[in-house]
């Protein structure tokens, strides 16, 4: 069974999440920490799949990304602090708060394994899997992949930043806008 449910950060803004529950009660749950610019809906069938397995799981939207985007993007003040330092911490609590005395675990999709370093109270979590967690610094890719790469965090983004006052990212094929 999923759950739409509404989140709220520590600073008072509300964060869209979807719960996953299992048909029977588990003591057994995991948050899926989405990559920079994916919303949750990327990871629903995965999460599907979890619950299927006894996990309750729990996806949801960073603020400004999918259902989580609640004004324009120019001008919102929404930073990747913001994300590790009060939305994560805010999805944790909700998790907690859905299964309790389920034993946690942690599911971080690049940004997302990057992120679980700044959580309040890491010991809550008993387990971690981090896809994808590398850096994405230019010079740590070769060949083609380096020299797009290079293109995207120096002229891409930039560009966009400059001319429509967020990184369109989506614009450029690279996940949603930021």
């Amino acid at each position: 069974m999923t759950r739409e449910l509404e989140l709220v950060a520590t600073d008072g803004v509300r964060l869209a999440a979807t719960l996953f529950e299992p048909r029977a009660t588990s003591a057994r749950a995991v948050a899926i920490q989405s990559a920079v610019g994916v919303p949750q809906r990327f990871y629903a069938k995965f999460a599907a799949y979890l619950s299927m397995r006894g996990f309750t799981t729990m996806t949801y939207d960073y603020r400004g990304i999918g259902r989580s985007r609640k004004r324009p993007l120019r001008g919102d003040p929404a930073h990747l602090l913001d994300w590790a330092e009060r939305d994560i911490p805010a999805a944790w609590d909700a998790l907690e708060a859905a299964a309790p005395g389920a034993r946690l675990f942690a599911v971080g999709h690049s940004f997302g394994g990057q992120a679980m370093g700044l959580l309040p109270r890491p010991e809550r979590v008993g387990a971690m899997f981090a896809v994808g967690s590398q850096s994405g610094y230019w010079k740590h890719w070769s060949g083609l992949a380096r020299l797009a790469m290079w293109g995207f965090t120096h002229v891409a983004i930039p560009a966009t930043a400059t001319v429509f006052g967020y990184a369109a990212a989506s614009r450029i094929g690279m996940g949603e806008d930021l």
